[in-house]
């Protein structure tokens, strides 16, 4: 049995409710014109030790002082980077600070997340998720080769745009080895209708309209070293300054948008199977795309023929396919339940210098911790082969059944069940709030009883990795 616990947001309710019907429609209560989630409010969460928090997206209503509840926290793995599209500010800083405060941080960079991909067969057979699950993998996969983001200037300032390109650029060169076995073509001998389209992209995303942001950091990450002179908050000293970061800035994301767009091209766009025969007047026969851009010189997100797009890329000979991101804190905190060791699981771990420190708590005050912030980078060849081998024998395609099987050898002492029988009472009371959708069906998979699932997760605070 899983506990799902939700923060009550009106204006995004509706939406919720729309992807709970399309993923898990049996989490879904009918009451009255309009659905309701089988949950329990966040505030229901009781208070006590706990081991390990994972930090992914954090929900924008969430009252930092929620975490004060908890106790005897050892880790809490964050995932994310300050101000990115799913962690928004100040949100993501103050919930980390409010976790600093009580138990030593371990930051999951991207650098190290972005290499721990899921493997192409993993996903198309694992035969625990749906359809739907499946084409929303694919789907994202295509968004990190075809779609380029664009972002509205008041959102996305230079370093995010360059983030996110970058990224997908690593991806897609890796795509292209898959299928050609060879490295991507130079820009120089690219068609000019591709080099246009990567131009104007650059030009709109490279504006004085948006702000700086971490581009020089971003840079840095990327092997690019700008001659501009920056600030202690890595902006630049001068408009002369802000003219070579913008300089460098153009160039890098020229090649990361050039990679992509031309990924697209090869692999997708010129594809055999993405031409259809279409018959013309006296024997003409002329072939036509399935799918495309449909405005490459004005907008490089929008495509036509999306599904048929999903499925070129399917049946492309790939070895993986998107990063796992969340599903790696998922693995440590599985991991822990497994161990009950918190050995790092062999990563290479440093603590955190005080730049970095203090770039996760964006516009926060110092406050002194007793704390480490400990910080995960890019890791070894042998480390990322543990850990997506750990996808499939950890998480063994669908995390409920290694939390089923934890709870069935977990033994709760005398004195801990007697502090708990009187929760018992409320439990039955409020059964059909909680997010078991068959408590027959889950009985019947599990060695253990009711009580003892509700004793372990008074004891343990198990949740899903996906709630």
């Amino acid at each position: 049995q899983i506990r799902l616990y939700l923060l009550p947001s009106s204006n995004r309710a509706k939406m919720v409710e729309e992807e709970f019907e399309k993923k898990v429609p049996q989490m879904l209560e009918e009451r009255g014109p309009s659905s309701l989630i089988k949950s329990q409010d966040i505030e229901a969460v009781p208070a006590g030790p706990a081991d390990v928090v994972s930090l992914a997206a954090p929900v924008p209503d969430l009252d930092p002082r929620f975490f004060e509840r908890f106790s005897n926290l050892r880790a809490a793995y964050v995932v994310g980077t300050p101000g990115g599209v799913n962690c928004q500010q100040p949100t993501w800083s103050k919930i980390l600070h409010s976790l600093h405060q009580q138990t030593q941080v371990v930051y999951l960079s991207p650098q190290f997340t972005r290499m721990i991909r899921l493997p192409k067969d993993y996903v198309e057979d694992n035969p625990h998720w749906n359809w739907h699950m499946k084409r929303t993998v694919f789907d994202s996969a295509l968004t990190c080769m075809a779609r380029r983001p664009e972002i509205p200037p008041s959102f996305g300032d230079w370093g995010l745009v360059l983030r996110l390109n970058a990224a997908n650029a690593r991806l897609c060169e890796s795509w292209y080895s898959d299928v050609l076995g060879k490295t991507i073509v130079p820009v120089e001998s690219c068609p000019s209708s591709i080099k246009t389209r990567v131009k104007a992209y650059v030009e709109r995303n490279s504006g004085i309209d948006r702000k700086v942001g971490a581009v020089a950091e971003e840079l840095r990450l990327c092997g690019v070293v700008s001659k501009a002179k920056l600030d202690e908050h890595g902006q630049p000293r001068s408009d002369k300054d802000k003219e070579i970061l913008q300089k460098a800035y153009k160039d890098h994301l020229f090649k990361c948008v050039y990679t992509c767009v031309f990924t697209t091209e090869t692999l997708l766009f010129q594809n055999q199977a993405n031409l259809t025969a279409v018959a013309g007047e006296s024997n003409f026969m002329t072939l036509m795309p399935r799918c495309g851009y449909s405005e490459p010189h004005d907008n490089l997100s929008m495509l036509y023929g999306v599904d048929e797009a999903i499925h070129i890329l399917k049946d492309l000979p790939l070895r993986s396919l998107t990063p796992a991101y969340d599903m790696v804190g998922a693995i440590l905190a599985l991991r822990y339940m497994k161990t009950e060791e918190l050995d790092f699981l062999g990563l290479e771990v440093k603590e955190a210098d005080y730049k970095v420190a203090r770039g996760l708590f964006v516009d926060l005050p110092e406050v002194e911790s007793p704390h480490p912030i400990l910080i995960v980078e890019e890791q070894p060849a042998e480390v990322v082969d543990r850990f997506t081998e750990w996808l499939r024998t950890d998480v063994e395609s669908d995390p409920m059944l290694l939390i089923d099987e934890f709870w069935a050898s977990f033994r709760v002492n005398s004195a801990r069940k007697a502090e708990t029988d009187g929760y018992y009472t409320s439990r039955d009371a409020t059964k059909s709030m909680w997010s078991s959708t068959d408590q027959q069906s889950m009985r019947q998979a599990s060695s253990m009883d009711s009580n003892y699932a509700a004793a372990s997760c008074m004891e343990r605070m198990i949740a899903h990795p996906a709630s």
